[in-house]
């Protein structure tokens, strides 16, 4: 299993990590990463489509890791001066029982830290993944929003999220005919998306709206 280590610290990669958080399942997400921060084992075998991937989020100082979602690879392609672009496709969210043993399993390993500064390597690089497997499980359709909120509750004390807003979509229905698309007193049909995509669900404890962002259409917390 590919790990994906991902920060925030530059808006460009909290926008990113939304995404990842908030997107429906089979969406893709792209990330790019530097020889430097690739595992021996990256480098020497580039990501192929189809392999299995986990994205964790971290923050500095690296010693707290937390498991977003599961994916896999579509593209890992390696340019001329070793920058490798991963294009994953997303899957389930990933769930933790035991976060005592998930943080001493990922610092065993590559990781971030200052003794390490590896972003991107396989929990095979350095142990036995049959012996030692990861100690993360899928979240399943129904621990999904709870998987979510999880996750998100592991991010809000983190200065890098410091005033973010938690979207995920919460419903998907299928579009209705434009005639039924209208809103009142505009003269064009609402958007394929625009319909398809209502109501979100919103989480964001910096909002004067806390628990929810948007009153009448996000869920409770």
């Amino acid at each position: 299993m590919l790990l994906v280590f991902k920060a925030a610290r530059r808006q460009e990669y909290l926008q990113e990590n939304l995404r990842v958080l908030g997107a429906l399942r089979g969406e893709t997400v792209e990330t790019a990463y530097g020889p430097r921060w690739q595992s021996e084992g990256v480098r020497r075998r580039p990501p192929e489509p189809g392999e299995e991937a986990l994205v964790v989020f971290t923050s500095r100082p690296y010693q707290r890791f937390t498991p977003a979602r599961f994916g896999r690879v579509v593209e890992g392609s390696t340019g001329e001066e070793g920058q490798l672009r991963l294009v994953l496709e997303l899957g389930s969210r990933a769930h933790v029982a035991d976060h005592d043993r998930w943080q001493r399993w990922v610092s065993a390993g590559p990781n971030p830290s200052e003794a390490s500064q590896v972003w991107v390597c396989r929990d095979g690089d350095e142990r036995d993944p049959a012996a030692d497997p990861a100690p993360v499980e899928y979240a399943d359709a129904a621990h999904d929003e709870r998987a979510w909120r999880r996750t998100i509750d592991r991010l809000v004390h983190d200065d890098d999220y410091a005033r973010a807003v938690f979207l995920r979509v919460g419903s998907v229905r299928p579009a209705s005919p434009p005639s039924m698309g209208r809103r009142p007193g505009c003269g064009r049909p609402a958007s394929r998306s625009a319909i398809a995509r209502r109501p979100p669900c919103s989480r964001s404890p910096w909002s004067p709206r806390w628990p929810c962002g948007f009153p009448g259409r996000a869920s409770w917390f």
